[in-house]
């Protein structure tokens, strides 16, 4: 098959917003679609999207020292024998961490490396998903120049969107695309509204034009694929942040397919992929769901979430106090889903006999909070 992959770099202005969840996940998305997908960790310093992955980061590079990764990488264009194929149908090159202490020893690589190591996967793949830094740091600008289109990953909170608007500011120059993703918002209302005072904030003191990619509902099933470390789309595929991630993904194939394939391929001058004459409405991508439902989805989860065998009595007994807090959360945030629950027994399988942990067999509810 004739393959010349689409770049995207993935970006945020803060750590924290859920960057290297939505890549894992959009990467999947993506392979179930029928893509080749490889990801691109580019963390130096914080690398971890293998944790996200389920896999370990090593297990190409045992009989190699970080100066010889580096070297066959960035000086030869040789990544291919360093990237690890894995069972969810994706590729990763992995991230040699601590590269960004700028030793003597091996420096992080410039755009031109960066530039020539990416030619030499993009006939193998589709799809090249970059797993940026999170910041403005000269590593993350590399990579950003030489993707064909940023995500920018953003939540509600003013630190995340004045980062963000930090990033595009630093990044303008070297990207012509930006969409941004909006995650963890609680309605396709506040998404947009969140995305238009950004989107406005850009426009008036940066100068251009951005897009909404779309958004991510808030979904406590997130933090459970996390600790189970899975993939949030093979672990719950059908709750609320999974269906939003597909959606994002069945977008990305849009503009995948508007991009050209060849170096050599002729483009017609257009206005900037980015620009929109209007500002979206996100609604037409929002999550409705039967809150009984989501609890029952959520609620299967969670006996094996809970149960692993591999968890001692403290871990156990961690993952059972994250949960409630996290289901107190949700039960503030949600009246139909508090109803849904008072008409429930829970029971999720819990050792009775297992004084160590707490006994979630019963709960009382009383002004939307939980006592166990």
């Amino acid at each position: 098959m004739d393959r010349y992959a689409t770049i995207f770099s993935i970006a945020s202005g803060k750590g924290g917003v859920g960057k290297t969840q939505i890549c894992a996940n959009l990467a999947v998305s993506l392979a179930e679609m029928g893509k080749k997908v490889c990801i691109v960790d580019a963390d130096y310093g914080l690398a971890n999207i293998n944790i996200v992955l389920g896999i370990s980061a090593n297990q190409s590079q045992n009989s190699y020292s970080v100066e010889e990764i580096h070297q066959q990488i960035y000086q030869y264009s040789n990544p291919l024998p360093f990237v690890i194929k894995t069972d969810l149908g994706i590729d990763l090159l992995p991230s040699i961490s601590g590269l960004s202490v700028k030793s003597h020893s091996h420096k992080a690589p410039n755009e031109s490396q960066i530039s020539q190591m990416l030619n030499s996967m993009k006939a193998h793949y589709d799809v090249i998903l970059i797993d940026t830094a999170a910041g403005i740091d000269i590593d993350v600008k590399n990579y950003i120049s030489v993707a064909d289109h940023t995500l920018v990953i953003i939540n509600t909170e003013p630190t995340s969107l004045t980062d963000s608007f930090g990033l595009i500011r630093t990044m303008k120059n070297v990207s012509n695309s930006f969409e941004i993703i909006i995650n963890r918002v609680s309605s396709a209302e506040t998404a947009t509204k969140t995305y238009r005072r950004f989107a406005s904030a850009v426009k008036k003191y940066i100068g251009i034009e951005i897009s909404a990619l779309g958004y991510i509902r808030e979904d406590t099933l997130v933090s459970a694929a996390l600790l189970s470390q899975r993939v949030l789309i093979k672990y719950s595929p059908d709750c609320m942040a999974s269906r939003c991630i597909k959606r994002l993904a069945a977008r990305l194939m849009e503009i995948i397919k508007a991009t050209p394939k060849h170096q050599n391929e002729i483009v017609i001058e257009k206005p900037n992929a980015s620009v929109s004459t209007e500002t979206p409405d996100l609604n037409d991508i929002s999550v409705m769901e039967n809150p009984k439902v989501v609890f029952d989805s959520w609620l299967d989860q969670i006996g094996q979430l809970i149960n692993s065998e591999h968890l001692n009595s403290d871990e156990k007994n961690n993952r059972v106090q994250k949960f409630i807090s996290e289901l107190e959360i949700i039960c503030e945030k949600d009246h139909e889903f508090l109803t849904a629950l008072e008409s429930l027994v829970v029971s999720i399988g819990i050792d009775e006999e297992n004084k160590s942990n707490p006994n979630l067999s019963r709960f009382n509810i009383s002004g939307n909070s939980i006592l166990s």
